[in-house]
């Protein structure tokens, strides 16, 4: 047995959920305006990353070589196993210059050219821009107004761990090698480094509640973390990260109970719509 509904009862619920919805999202776009480190970063924006060997970036030629090679000595079989006391490693040559990545996970080389290494290494062209937006930082692309970077990332197990072991869960033990590849200035000055750890890029992007503030920090080394934050989501597996985006939870923490309300004020607009619309449908006796 149902009990019918009031005929008023549709467009109250409409007229009730549409004034709620108007309410929390102004709540919810004032709250995230009082959060500068949410509203004013700066979007950092990875295209595709490079999966050859050999290849040109602004015409630039570079190169990622195995060392040691397959076929030498100590190469790697057909497994993609090394000898135990080999410590191979992804040398990328730029400019003259050469920088070093020690193995952090498989080597399958039963993958083409840089898929080989996908699960902790990437060469990724980076836009960085203040626009604010996604949309925004494509139009300034396209009118010629940014220019692309050069970026490798590599994600390594806890300091003492091995690939596949308890380090794994040791997320914010993680270690991290970011490069920057130079395409101006002097050419023994045209690779720059960072090493770093999990711990030392959230505590500055997104610190927990136990971290002691990051003080001293040029707005040109802020910058720097940002972007590896980014970079760092693309070396790092889905289920080991993304479940966990600190940039996301603070976000969501920010608009605190306006994103649940805005979500019922959006149902109730649905369901009062429906009931003011089934109201006016006259029914054949």
């Amino acid at each position: 047995m149902s009990i019918p509904l009031p005929r008023w009862f549709g467009p109250m619920l409409l007229a009730t959920s549409t004034l709620g919805l108007a309410l929390s999202t102004w709540a919810m776009a004032s709250r995230l305006a009082h959060r500068p480190d949410l509203k004013n970063r700066p979007h950092f924006w990875f295209n595709t990353r490079i999966d050859a060997e050999k290849f040109e970036f602004l015409g630039v030629p570079c190169e990622v070589t195995l060392d040691p090679a397959p076929g030498t000595p100590n190469g790697p079989d057909q497994l993609g196993r090394f000898p135990p006391d080999i410590k191979p490693a992804l040398i990328v040559s730029w400019r003259g210059q050469q920088v070093r990545f020690e193995f952090g996970g498989r080597y399958d080389p039963r993958l083409p050219h840089m898929l080989k290494h996908e699960e902790w290494f990437r060469l990724l062209p980076m836009v960085a821009s203040d626009a604010g937006s996604g949309e925004r930082l494509n139009e300034a692309m396209n009118r010629g107004e940014l220019r692309p970077r050069l970026i490798a990332a590599a994600r390594y197990p806890a300091e003492g761990y091995d690939e596949g072991s308890w380090g794994l869960v040791r997320r914010r033990e993680w270690r991290y090698r970011f490069a920057e590849f130079l395409v101006d200035g002097p050419a023994e000055n045209s690779i720059k480094t960072w090493d770093t750890t999990y711990k030392g890029i959230e505590s500055v992007v997104a610190p927990g509640p136990y971290d002691k503030p990051v003080q001293g920090l040029t707005e040109q080394q802020r910058r720097d973390i940002l972007w590896q934050y980014d970079a760092m989501v693309q070396v790092t597996p889905t289920t080991l990260f993304r479940a966990k985006d600190k940039v996301v939870t603070e976000g969501m923490s920010a608009m605190s109970w306006t994103w649940p309300a805005a979500g019922a004020s959006v149902l109730g607009i649905v369901v009062g719509g429906m009931l003011t619309f089934s109201a006016g449908v006259k029914r054949r006796r």
